[in-house]
């Protein structure tokens, strides 16, 4: 519990402006909105993929509650993190994830993700902190921007070392990582085309027994017609979220 509360202390200040080091940009055809619940609504899977894809395991996280700010959500994530470095003391440890995310007053979404390793050397000494920022480019699309940095707390030798290795670590993955969000956000806009659909069809079906209302007919036709140009050139990423 005191882990989880110094990480929130760690992490308070959610910036819109991108951090120090560049990862990855990107354009995503969604609203900031849809991005929101493709990715953190509370029956995605989203992080749990990013966990296991960056070798984590044993996930367990808590429900997003909102902060006292009335805009901000918050969370904390628990998991396992394998350690590949042959100089490490363990091959596993403990990794704790201070997730969060807000609308900001332009519509941007913020999401911003600090990082801690324990029961590590010098693991107590420095957070990495990552935040994607998902700006409104045009109607119904967004431009995103990855990036991150490190914060150390206290200077040690392998400050510049550590430092370096993660954000050359992160600058490798973006390309996964770019992928694995556009795939959650254009599976989340087929589940959603599929639920209007349904709905529409059964409201086709009340106007009477064996018969269709050609308006009605007509808006399915037409939202089908609206998520594929919207969605249009993103089918490869679906791969990614599963």
């Amino acid at each position: 519990v005191e882990n989880s509360r110094s990480m929130v202390r760690t992490s308070a200040t959610l910036g819109r402006e991108p951090l120090p080091h560049i990862t990855a940009e990107f354009d995503a055809h969604a609203s900031p909105d849809r991005i929101r619940a493709a990715l953190f609504d509370e029956h995605s899977t989203f992080t749990a993929q990013l966990i296991q894809w960056g070798q984590g395991e044993d996930m367990v996280a808590e429900p997003f509650r909102k902060a006292s700010d009335g805009k901000t959500h918050r969370r904390v994530v628990r998991f396992m993190q394998r350690i590949d470095n042959p100089l490490s003391p363990k091959k596993t440890a403990p990794c704790t994830w201070d997730q969060a995310y807000y609308i900001a007053d332009d519509g941007s979404l913020v999401v911003q993700t600090s990082s801690e390793l324990r029961e590590l050397p010098y693991a107590d000494a420095w957070t990495m902190v990552n935040r994607w920022v998902f700006k409104p480019a045009r109607e119904g699309a967004c431009r995103v921007t990855m990036s991150m940095d490190v914060v150390f707390k206290r200077h040690f030798v392998w400050q510049g070392k550590v430092a370096s290795e993660a954000v050359k670590a992160a600058k490798k993955g973006a390309a996964r990582t770019q992928s694995t969000v556009l795939g959650f956000i254009d599976l989340h806009s087929r589940e959603e085309l599929a639920k209007l659909v349904a709905r529409l069809s059964a409201e086709d079906e009340d106007g009477g027994a064996g018969t269709r209302r050609t308006g009605r007919r007509s808006s399915v036709e037409q939202a089908c017609a609206l998520v594929a140009v919207e969605q249009g050139g993103h089918s490869e990423h679906v791969a990614a979220a599963h």
